[in-house]
């Protein structure tokens, strides 16, 4: 049976609630068969489920109650493979691979690497589709089959610090070309590819997590700048792109890109000639929620052209979805040939990747595989060629010297419940080259109850020197405090910023400033390697700091 005959016999056997399911996307945050994940899978047939496997989190990304089940990679496999048997047609299982403190998959020995600014300081093409080729092959060993990765957005405005360290850099050619390789490293290791956010976040001030994004520049600079990698990866046969709930100006100055026809059906699709799969950002973002609610803004991203809505919240959230695009097409308002439409683009790109004949992985291989000293030792090798100095000199610390390391504890880590990519794995990093180590964790936003904490603990033994592990100070800006209290209480002091680079514009205190652009345990090991001579640094900053 042809491809085009096999996507047309799955369609015509479908219900129109059963069409609907496929372009709604619920989040799955438990590692357990719940009545929920059974509801979505056997009741509304859903086409692709959200997967956090660490713990469930809540709208501020702060876990509510405990970590899930530590899986084993076999055990993923298993669960995935058990959920894969519940479904009428194979799912996506999707998870966000972002980078640093935003990896979905940071457990069970997987490869965690820093955000995508360290790609771009290592700027090694090579080295970039290497790295994803061992991620995708560690995912598709466990039955997860698509990657909401990479990000492609060009940070082109100078005040966006939010952004952290989750773009390739600032200059188009760069983020083309580590696009383009991340995007065939995940293909070839058997995974669909859905890159992010199209038309861009890069030149935008404010963070869509927060309020309402704006693109203020005119038609041939977003096209040339922003959209550019987008256009090499569509050429070179992208799954998939996430859309952003940002105001394009030049485009349709009235509603943002998510819901947009001009935007998705006019420019993306008829101009560009995109015909993979569209799903939108999170529905639940104050983007969305403040101008329209979950049940107006899915309706109008499905008529605008987005194939899946992604409702990653609870069941009440995920049914408002579902019920008012169902509502929408019974009405007439949304044509079926358009709900038809979606599910063919979705059923196609399962079938690329053999999704359709294959639901199913082999558990033991995902034993094998993820983890392995390969991609170990390539893990290690990214740290050691993006790490950069912004500030000092090197071989600062001598190894019999008493160190005291203070680190705010990087967001979502915690829950991964892993012995290596763990809360405190840079004073781990450090005890190995530094004999004389003692450690303090202090809160992502630490308070005076922290720096009273750090204060009893200066006064109890005299150290020489003081490492603080900052994470993303340019929104927690309390660390700022901390940092200065530390510089008037020793004599040396290493920061290592732990995500953004940005921090060093608004903690200058150090002695040496160190950048990992991600919280990786082979980035803190590559760190404290260089505090101490035993490493040279090697990144060099992709992006324009202000020192």
């Amino acid at each position: 049976m042809s491809v085009n005959a096999k996507i047309e016999n799955i369609l015509k056997n479908m219900t129109l609630e059963e069409k609907i399911g496929q372009l709604c996307v619920p989040i799955l945050q438990k590692g357990e068969i719940t009545q929920d994940l059974i509801s979505y899978v056997c009741d509304y047939h859903v086409g692709m489920l959200r997967y956090c496997p660490n713990a469930e989190f809540d709208n501020s990304s702060e876990v509510v109650g405990k970590p899930n089940k530590f899986f084993r990679p076999s055990e993923m496999a298993d669960f995935i493979n058990s959920i894969q048997r519940m479904a009428k047609i194979p799912l996506f299982f999707a998870v966000d691979q972002e980078g640093g403190s935003r990896n979905d998959i940071n457990r069970a020995g997987a490869f965690a690497y820093g955000g995508h600014m360290q790609f771009g300081a290592a700027d090694d093409v090579s080295l970039t589709y290497d790295v994803a080729f061992a991620v995708g092959r560690e995912f598709a060993s466990m039955g997860i089959n698509l990657v909401q990765a990479p990000i492609v957005d060009v940070l082109t405005y100078d005040g966006r610090r939010t952004m952290k360290a989750a773009t390739f850099g600032d200059n188009t050619k760069k983020v083309c070309e580590h696009s383009l390789a991340m995007m065939k490293g995940f293909s070839d290791g058997g995974i669909a590819v859905m890159a992010k956010h199209f038309p861009g976040y890069g030149s935008v001030a404010t963070d869509a997590h927060k309020g309402i994004a704006e693109i203020i520049k005119d038609f041939q600079a977003l096209d040339s700048e922003d959209i550019e990698p987008m256009k090499q990866l569509f050429e070179n046969g992208l799954n998939g792109v996430m859309t952003g709930h940002v105001i394009t100006h030049c485009i349709d100055d009235e509603y943002p890109a998510t819901v947009s026809e001009k935007v998705i059906t006019n420019y993306l699709r008829e101009k560009l000639g995109f015909d993979g799969i569209v799903e939108t950002d999170a529905m639940r973002m104050p983007a969305m929620q403040k101008l329209y609610g979950t049940a107006k803004a899915s309706v109008l991203a499905i008529k605008a052209g987005c194939d899946l809505v992604l409702l990653r919240g609870n069941m009440e959230h995920f049914k408002e979805g579902f019920e008012a695009i169902l509502n929408a097409a019974e009405s007439g308002e949304i044509e079926i040939g358009q709900i038809e439409s979606s599910v063919r683009r979705i059923l196609v790109q399962k079938d690329k990747i053999g999704l359709l004949d294959k639901p199913f992985v082999n558990a033991e291989k995902a034993q094998e595989i993820v983890g392995c000293q390969k991609h170990k030792e390539l893990a290690q090798r990214l740290a050691d060629n993006s790490a950069a100095v912004l500030k000092g000199e090197t071989n600062l610390l001598s190894e019999d010297e008493r160190i005291l390391v203070v680190c705010c504890e990087p967001q979502k880590i915690r829950a991964a419940e892993d012995e290596i990519q763990c809360v405190d794995m840079l004073e781990k990093a450090v005890k190995r080259y530094f004999e004389n180590t003692d450690g303090i964790m202090v809160s992502l936003a630490p308070g005076k109850d922290d720096i009273n904490k750090v204060s009893e603990m200066l006064s109890k033994k005299s150290y020489d020197a003081v490492i603080f592990g900052c994470c993303n100070a340019i929104i927690y800006e309390s660390q700022c405090e901390l940092a200065a209290f530390l510089r008037s209480n020793t004599e040396k002091m290493v920061t290592v910023a732990m995500e953004s680079p940005y921090d060093v514009e608004i903690m200058p205190e150090a002695d040496l400033f160190i950048s990992t652009f991600g919280v990786s345990a082979q980035s803190m090991d590559t760190a404290a390697r260089i505090m101490c001579g035993k490493h040279s640094a090697k990144g060099v900053l992709p992006v324009k700091i202000n020192l």
